[in-house]
């Protein structure tokens, strides 16, 4: 290994240090201690997903230096802008991180019917968050990315948000690894 390898290598150790020592461990699979390597990391995980489902070649990417939106990419002379958000149960962090006893009970509180009404949440709050970027995108995606333990990527095989959005022109959910697919799921729901 040369220099350059032993910095990069010692880079990683160190952000991993740091994502280890977070207090928060409930749902922590694209957890990181830093938010633009989150964003990246999970942009890089559905980039080859993106775009079969665009049918085009995503030509260029990059991590916005304003937020909203976390990534914008270029694909068929379009500029599209990704918002990234994470589904996830407060009540249970909350607990896990106070040691609560409470804990076990939240988790099994957040079942499919409680994760689709915050998805529903989630897509109006963030509707309200690109509402002043809107204009200068072609498109805007919405990527929420979720780990919670009692959610499985087949109850949502046949979902799709209700209403029609003003401002996302598709919605994704990404999973975190589930063994039995080998993968992280990757559903549109819009």
């Amino acid at each position: 290994m040369d220099i350059d390898q032993d910095e990069i290598v010692d880079a990683i150790l160190k952000g991993l240090t740091k994502t280890d020592s977070l207090k928060r461990k409930h749902a922590g699979f694209w957890n990181s201690h830093k938010k633009s390597s989150k964003e990246l990391g999970i942009f890089s995980e559905v980039f080859d997903s993106i775009q079969t489902d665009y049918g085009n070649p995503i030509i260029g990417w990059r991590r916005c230096d304003n937020d909203p939106p976390d990534v914008e990419f270029e694909l068929a002379g379009k500029r599209i802008g990704v918002e990234i958000t994470e589904l996830v149960n407060e009540k249970a962090i909350n607990a896990q991180i106070g040691k609560s006893l409470e804990y076990s009970c939240e988790l099994l509180r957040f079942d499919v019917s409680a994760a689709e009404m915050r998805i529903r949440e989630i897509i109006n709050e963030k509707e309200e968050k690109v509402e002043p970027v809107a204009a200068d995108y072609d498109e805007l995606v919405l990527l929420i990315h979720t780990d919670e333990p009692t959610l499985s990527s087949d109850e949502f095989r046949g979902y799709r948000a209700e209403k029609p959005c003003r401002h996302f022109h598709r919605i994704y959910l990404l999973f975190s690894y589930e063994l039995a697919k080998n993968s992280s799921p990757f559903i549109r729901i819009v």
